[in-house]
């Protein structure tokens, strides 16, 4: 992305700041972070818990920031420095303005309680395919992520898909404000971040605030039966596109599933299509029909290029299949809820030709008042998986066990529970971990991997 500099700092400084010099400087991107800050970029200074980004401006200047925007007084001789009341909100207001110069590109929101990144990876997949497009890269989907990510467009995409999160209300309210999408899709309502949101329907109220921002003549995808989502819809006068099992307009159907792929029927509004996915579990077929619903929507004929869905890849700890001496590793370690542990489970039990399942999970946060009774649930999905050994990480073992109904390995230690479960496992064997990211079963996975290796 290549901006003039005054275009981007449009109603975040004063006019008569923005003197005529500073029109011939270009920015290319945003940064809060002078260790990764790229020439042109613009720097700002954020107060953190860990570390005061006022503290490294001079870093930033020596990376190449073409400005820096400050809250607290501060001088350099040789560089634009802007001071504002909040850098934060600074920050998302410059993201505005760069993604108000990009009238040609159609923005996509994806947000919902599970399956936000695989759907947006699904789409930005499809997308490229039909024409320069972009899509949110690793997790930055939050109130410093999305500016960010705005700012990391060439400029010339004719799609971008930016994915959104929030753990509280009026947060998607913010960031749609800031993309202003085209369309939406709404993947899933879920009992997630209930600390913030307090029930299931302060959930789905939460994940609606995007469609206030759809602009007008916009659309909306959303999963069948959600009925309060559908009226908000049509209160903003949106298209709708459902998807789901049954009854809905993008309908998956006839699902085969492996840890490499999965095989299902789409039938749509134009008609039915056989579906291949490099990814495993029906939850994933559903975020695909989402995907689909919001090309469709574009007015993309995507019976042509059912076959592009074939380079889809999740980035991280997401879904990743791997052998390690024999053993088949599910390592689904990025994040955990009581949703995408039941549509896990629901593949594990699916699926044949191993020795023995194990389980390495870890504590599901933020789920407040609920957490005790959503974690017995949980533990009942295992259960029907009929594991041979199962690991817990985290101080809700004791509710995941109650559910479980057989004897776990109860630990708060990741690498006792790394010594626990490889030494259970033998050649042939599926080891599968999941676990919310505030519990770092990476650690524990890479001890894993490095003992299954020394074995």
């Amino acid at each position: 992305m290549k901006i003039s500099l005054d275009k981007v700092l449009i109603g975040v400084v004063p006019a008569e700041e923005i003197v005529s010099d500073l029109k011939d400087l270009v920015c290319s991107g945003l940064s809060v972070d002078s260790r990764t800050c790229e020439p042109g970029n613009l720097y700002f200074a954020v107060a953190g818990e860990r570390a005061d980004g006022h503290d490294y401006i001079q870093n930033a200047f020596e990376n190449g920031a073409v400005a820096v925007v400050v809250e607290k007084d501060t001088t350099h001789p040789d560089h634009p420095i802007f001071k504002v009341e909040n850098s934060l909100k600074a920050l998302g207001k410059c993201g505005a303005n760069i993604r108000n110069s990009m009238e040609n590109c159609k923005f996509i929101a994806v947000t919902g309680s599970c399956g936000k990144t695989s759907t947006k990876e699904i789409l930005g997949t499809v997308f490229s395919s039909v024409g320069t497009a972009f899509s949110t890269k690793g997790n930055l989907n939050n109130h410093i992520g999305v500016p960010l990510t705005l700012g990391q467009h060439s400029g010339d995409e004719k799609f971008s898909v930016i994915e959104m999160g929030m753990n509280h209300f009026e947060e998607i309210d913010y960031l749609a404000t800031i993309v202003r999408p085209y369309g939406a899709i709404i993947t899933s309502i879920c009992p997630v971040h209930l600390e913030g949101v307090g029930t299931l329907d302060g959930v789905r109220e939460a994940k609606s605030e995007v469609i206030d921002h759809i602009l007008p003549g916009g659309f909306v995808c959303i999963p069948a039966g959600e009925s309060y989502l559908r009226k908000k819809a049509l209160e903003n006068k949106l298209r709708i596109l459902t998807f789901g099992e049954k009854d809905a307009d993008f309908t998956v159907s006839d699902c085969f599933v492996s840890l490499n792929k999965t095989d299902f029927i789409l039938n749509y509004p134009s008609g039915r299509l056989n579906v291949s996915i490099p990814l495993p579990g029906k939850h994933q077929a559903l975020n695909t029909a989402a995907a689909l619903a919001a090309a469709y929507a574009t007015e993309i004929e995507i019976d042509s290029l059912i076959q592009s869905l074939e380079k889809t890849v999740l980035p991280g700890s997401r879904s990743s299949v791997e052998n390690h001496c024999g053993i088949t590793v599910f390592n689904d370690c990025y994040n955990s809820s009581p949703d995408s542990m039941r549509n896990v489970c629901e593949m594990v039990e699916g699926l044949r030709g191993y020795l023995n399942t194990h389980f390495l999970l870890g504590d599901m946060l933020e789920l407040g008042s609920e957490s005790e009774k959503l974690h017995i649930l949980v533990g009942e999905y295992v259960r029907k998986c009929n594991p041979e050994t199962v690991t817990w990480v985290g101080k809700m073992g004791y509710a995941f066990q109650n559910g479980l109904g057989m004897d776990a390995f109860l630990t708060e230690d990741l690498y006792e529970a790394a010594e626990n479960v490889v030494k259970n496992l033998s050649s042939g064997d599926l080891l599968v971990i999941k676990g919310s990211r505030g519990i770092n079963l990476d650690a524990a996975y890479n001890t894993v991997v490095k003992k299954l290796g020394e074995k």
